[in-house]
């Protein structure tokens, strides 16, 4: 199995690499925090988030 997995030019794992079969995507997603400073202060004990995105990346 370690023989087909290496990156030499030749295998599999090389030319999936080189060559992707499929569009790679990156999907990011990012949360941002609403009550920072009542969390920080201790007026409440749950964090309040909002979603910012996905971002996809080709």
């Amino acid at each position: 199995m370690r023989e087909r997995l290496k990156m030499v030019p030749g295998l599999p794992a090389y030319e999936w690499w080189a060559t992707p079969p499929d569009e790679v995507l990156l999907r990011v997603y990012v949360f941002n925090v609403t009550n920072q400073q009542d969390f920080e202060s201790g007026r409440t004990n749950k964090l309040h988030m909002q979603e910012v995105g996905p971002f996809i990346f080709r």
